[in-house]
């Protein structure tokens, strides 16, 4: 049925329901398909804002339920891979937070989609800065091939078989579609960032013993572009980076001490964690949702 009105907000509850019972099944591997259809529609499917909102969330939820309930059965690392596309490609922030929420808790097999995809001797502010100069050359490149055809249009409509009308204005079009893909591009990015900023406080205190200390060393890399003797001076953690890292370590405090993917040592080491952003933060909303954590 769902798939009959994949662009309707009640499709989501169905979805809700097949993750539901294809998580209870001696053969959980049917979850796989039901994922990979919730983020194939989930950018289609509309409504209005409260209706969608709150679908989305009852969907994300049972999503998150059902990968924690199969992890000890079948592989569910490349599911949490697809949550996380599922989180960039979200436009409302109140939901990318829950899909980081969701995969905060997913504790060995979340944090492998982390490791497999960020080396470990990787610095997050260098590897942001890295990718937003790549993406700014290829903005240049395109724009500079753009330009090229832009003169050559322009020169030849003087000729006898000069350029048509048409053809200028399909070179604007491409031109603000260049515009738009650098753009959503760079938000993606930045999203990216930033659920990462939320998900790694939460992942220290979901995995187990054999990888907190991976854990807490990746965490430690971004809170060290905080400490003014690792920078050289000023802080350099970008602001919006640096909130929400602390929105992260608010959420994983606010997860139950009694909750069955929560580690005693790892809430241990959050506080720590903790402590060491608070001393350092530059943003006053940081520095609130510290206090609150």
């Amino acid at each position: 049925m769902a798939s009959r009105r994949t662009d309707d907000p009640k499709a989501l509850d169905l979805y809700a329901a097949a993750l539901e019972i294809a998580s209870a099944q001696d053969d959980p591997r049917q979850l796989s398909e039901v994922v990979s259809a919730v983020r194939e529609h989930w950018a289609g499917i509309k409504g209005d804002r409260r209706t969608l909102r709150d679908a989305k969330r009852r969907v994300l939820k049972q999503l998150g339920a059902a990968l924690r309930k199969v992890s000890d059965r079948i592989d569910t690392t490349p599911l949490y891979w697809e949550l996380f596309r599922l989180g960039i490609q979200e436009p409302s922030y109140s939901i990318r937070l829950v899909v980081a929420q969701e995969f905060g808790t997913g504790g060995n097999a979340a944090f492998a989609v982390i490791r497999e995809r960020v080396g470990l001797h990787s610095d997050p502010v260098q590897e942001y800065n890295d990718r937003l100069d790549r993406l700014k050359a290829w903005k240049r490149r395109e724009y500079e091939a753009w330009s090229a055809r832009m003169r050559r249009a322009l020169a030849d409509r003087t000729s006898p078989r000069g350029t048509s009308v048409d053809y200028i204005g399909r070179l604007q079009e491409d031109r603000r579609e260049l515009n738009r893909n650098y753009r959503d591009r760079r938000v993606d990015l930045f999203r990216e960032f930033v659920m990462r900023a939320w998900m790694l406080p939460m992942l220290l205190g979901s995995v187990d013993e054999a990888h907190r200390d991976e854990a807490r060393e990746r965490l430690t890399k971004w809170l060290r572009h905080l400490d003014p003797k690792f920078t050289g001076g000023t802080p350099d953690l970008p602001l919006a980076l640096e909130a929400a890292l602390a929105q992260g370590f608010k959420y994983a405090a606010n997860r139950r001490l009694r909750h069955p993917h929560t580690h005693l040592s790892g809430r241990n080491d959050l506080i720590r964690q903790a402590e060491t952003v608070l001393q350092h933060s530059r943003c006053w909303y940081a520095q609130l949702s510290l206090l609150q954590a």
